[in-house]
């Protein structure tokens, strides 16, 4: 049915969707691939850069790679000119920087600013809350107790040194209002490094083979942007997963070339409760709605202390070392011994690392060696190559099977900790012409020991091509394609009745064509298409129409809606789909089976200082398709989503 829907639309997709606006340079980020390229924490420090943004007049290095287009090559060539030259006072000024494209330009525009912005002596503040409702056909029993969701957060800052966070969330089915609470007081020195944080807390190190998290980022249609890391050291916590944070005291400390950081931490950590004595896996979900998970909270106390201290000798070297050591009350691993064999087990563990990087305005160098306390090392080393028009990045990586950085989020197959891998990565873009340009990666890696479901060493490639081309009459075309090829563990069953395992290989393809157009600066439209085709035993298809539209009739108000329609075969041929959501939250979707979806959501400033936003979403499921293994109970339902937050600052 839905296959006669979207053929009766396309003439309408090609005819009406030709957008770029200022959350554009968010959206690309993300929006080009179901991967989590954008993480959270890199969503928060943008959002907070276009309630904020940074005075390019006065930011320093450290502040302006917080913009993930800069590097610290590109930062060191901004900061000289703007030294040898006058301060900025328009946008165009910024492109006899070189390095600074149109392009580039185009993307950090809605996060800088030109004129000083007055700290004032009076302290600022920032709330915010959220309400999330699911009416969802397929709710269980704990999410009908206390079916919504309710995150607040409360900022406070005096003359950009002292800072005071506190966050709370409940999510649905959990009965406690504060189910998860996290808080920290900050204060920063002259130096924009120099800082001292009390509660809770999170570092990025090097390459983030020791010390990186909760989130990483990697392989996307930024095919060099995000290879390598920006780390940017000690920062405040200001995220909701659970047991992701360090909490305790860290001091951070720049001399002349030197940067020193201490920390120690003693944490609660739920786990997934064994015996007496011996205790499961870290349960990293942060859910507390039955018994079980309540009584898994804090089952495991981290005491962690350690310290990183940065050399620059020079203005393109940076070598790091860092070392820590954490502690557990109790003995930390899995029962699992035949799929999680190498998997840390144990009641201490320690990781100490060797990171550089070396820039340049056409070349970086970066790498980083761990090695933790069971003798297992992981490695990463890599180059961008930067000549006009072509960019060229090939980064290897090498992680033991008994490597273990509880802490670590690094580079890979995909993004975790940094464990049983070995691979290589090759990136690509070109700018064709002015408005051509040619992202591409090839990713080959193996894992020299077994994965959680496949059974015995296994390997695969993944590789992307896309072509982004801006047409005249403000129209954009994004065409792409990826194919993911692995090895993957079958069962079947023999005459006898016997349970047979096999390896066999898996393929995955997308295939997508999307369109743009914005007419004016108060409207635009967009649309796609997407195919998907998934090989193993049998093939099985997918296929993704959405009709995208953003509408601003005043200053004040922002609405967004859309259209889509999916039909795919089962879970394995899932699309995903980016979407507009209320600020701070990010929502890559996936959708199986057949049916419609549709959203509404707005933005909406009633004063300078407060904004309100909301979004509805409807998703339903046809009732006549079979094979949707993993959400049978979704056939013939609809299920709906509400959420609102308010936002304010004084």
């Amino acid at each position: 049915m839905y296959r006669r829907w979207i053929f009766l639309l396309l003439p309408a997709l090609l005819v009406h969707t030709f957008l770029l606006a200022q959350d554009q340079a968010i959206e690309s980020i993300v929006d080009n691939d179901h991967e989590q390229t954008l993480s959270p924490d890199m969503l928060e420090d943008l959002l907070q850069l276009q309630e904020s943004p940074l005075n390019i007049n006065r930011a320093s290095a450290v502040e302006l790679i917080r913009l993930p287009w800069i590097d610290a090559a590109l930062a060191k060539q901004l900061i000289d000119y703007r030294r040898s030259h006058a301060p900025f006072t328009t946008p165009s000024q910024l492109l006899m920087v070189p390095g600074i494209t149109n392009e580039l330009l185009e993307k950090i525009l809605p996060y800088i600013t030109f004129d000083e912005v007055p700290s004032g002596n009076w302290p600022s503040v920032r709330y915010r809350t959220r309400f999330h409702r699911k009416y969802d056909a397929n709710s269980s029993g704990s999410d009908l107790r206390s079916p919504y969701s309710l995150y607040q957060r409360l900022q406070t800052s005096y003359r950009k040194q002292w800072d005071f966070g506190l966050i709370t969330e409940k999510d649905a089915g959990e009965n406690e209002l504060s189910d998860f609470w996290a808080g920290y007081i900050q204060y920063q020195g002259n130096n924009s490094e120099d800082r001292i944080i009390a509660g809770d807390y999170r570092i990025e190190a090097g390459q983030g083979l020791a010390l990186w998290g909760p989130y990483g980022y990697g392989k996307g249609s930024e095919a060099i942007a995000f290879v390598n890391k920006q780390e940017h050291g000690l920062l405040p916590y200001t995220l909701v997963d659970e047991n992701a944070s360090l909490f305790g005291l860290a001091v951070q400390k720049c001399v002349k070339i030197y940067q020193l950081l201490v920390f120690i931490s003693h944490k609660g950590l739920d786990a997934n409760p064994d015996s007496a004595t011996v205790t499961k896996n870290l349960y990293e979900s942060g859910y507390h709605r039955t018994d079980y998970e309540i009584a898994s909270r804090d089952l495991v106390q981290e005491k962690l202390a350690g310290g990183r201290l940065i050399f620059r000798p020079g203005s393109y070297w940076h070598i790091g070392f860092t070392a820590y050591r954490a502690s557990y009350n109790h003995p930390v691993g899995s029962s699992d011994t035949r799929r999680q064999y190498f998997h840390f087990r144990g009641k201490q563990n320690s990781v100490q690392s060797f990171d550089f990087s070396y820039a340049n305005p056409s070349l970086k160098l970066f790498g980083e060696i761990a090695r933790s306390t069971s003798g297992g090392t992981g490695s990463l080393g890599g180059f961008v190559l930067k000549l006009r028009p072509v960019q060229l990045s090939i980064v290897h990586r090498r992680y033991d099977r008994h490597f273990h950085s509880l802490h670590g989020i690094s580079f890979g197959s995909f993004t975790g900790h940094p464990q049983n891998e070995i691979g290589t990565y090759f990136g690509l873009r070109i700018a064709v012409t002015k408005g051509i340009q040619l992202n591409a990666y090839f990713d080959s890696y193996y894992h020299p020991w077994r994965t959680y479901l496949v059974p015995a060493p296994n390997g695969g490639i993944d590789m992307f091509l896309q072509l982004r081309w801006k047409l005249p009459f403000r129209t954009t075309l994004w065409m792409q394609g990826k194919q993911k090829r692995r090895w993957t563990n079958v069962t079947i069953s023999d005459i006898y009745g016997r349970q047979i395992h096999y390896l066999m290989p898996e393929q995955r393809q997308n295939w997508r064509f999307q369109m743009e157009y914005k007419p004016q600066p108060s409207f635009r439209l967009r649309g796609r298409i997407e195919i998907v085709r998934y090989d193993n035993i049998t093939r099985r298809n997918g296929m993704l129409l959405y009709q995208d539209v953003r509408y601003q009739p005043f200053h004040r108000l922002v609405v967004y809606g859309r259209l889509t329609f999916f039909d795919t075969d089962d879970y394995a041929s899932r699309v995903y789909q980016f979407e507009n959501d209320v600020p701070f939250v990010l929502t890559n979707r996936s959708l199986n089976g057949q049916g419609s979806c549709w959203y509404l959501s707005a933005q909406y400033r009633p004063f300078s200082n407060i904004r309100i936003s909301a979004k509805f979403i409807s998703i339903h499921y046809e009732p006549d398709r079979a094979g949707d293994l993993y959400h049978p109970r979704r056939k013939g339902h609809t299920d709906r989503q509400f959420r609102v937050q308010l936002e304010t600052r004084m």
